[in-house]
């Protein structure tokens, strides 16, 4: 798979440096028809004080932070009283945060089909490179009780996104 590094995140909106990688965590951009080039470049040029590793769309990858560096994506407080299984555990100095980017329509968020896959092959080859399991791909949802991302929470621990996962892996 491609991964377009065109637009690297501006240096104020990540650390340099990290952990060990245990976990990738998703996260949607809760927009209609954004494109990661577009998030890449947005993230390139402003200084917003959060950023991802990853902005993932249906025509492909953009990596914006470094794998090697520290995304300020999955936060550092619970923000309601359901998820939040891995708060403690799964914070941004061990995490890859991957932003898929979305469409809305009358019954809310979604994504493409063609995203979901782009996002199965990448995380995929993450999980590979960094030895993550399965069960440690998890949804912002689960660290901080984020109602994100909003399509896969109606999906048991994300269901959908791993059952593209495993195609993948086959």
């Amino acid at each position: 798979m491609e991964i377009h590094t065109d637009f690297p995140a501006n240096a104020a909106n990540y650390k340099k440096g990290r952990r060990g990688i245990k976990y990738i965590v998703v996260h949607y951009t809760a927009n209609n028809g954004d494109t990661a080039r577009g998030n890449a470049v947005y993230f390139a040029k402003n200084t917003v004080g959060t950023s991802a590793h990853f902005f993932v769309d249906e025509n492909g990858v953009y990596k914006s932070v470094p794998e090697k560096d520290t995304a300020w994506h999955c936060g550092g407080k619970i923000v309601s009283d359901r998820g939040h299984t891995f708060f403690g555990k799964c914070t941004n100095s061990c995490s890859i945060g991957v932003e898929l980017c979305s469409r809305k329509n009358k019954s809310g968020y979604y994504f493409v089909n063609r995203t979901m896959k782009n996002a199965a092959v990448l995380i995929a080859e993450l999980m590979k490179r960094y030895g993550v399991p399965i069960e440690n791909v998890i949804r912002h949802f689960d660290v901080t009780g984020k109602t994100a991302p909003h399509r896969l929470l109606k999906m048991r621990y994300g269901n959908g996104l791993k059952t593209c996962l495993k195609k993948v892996k086959k």
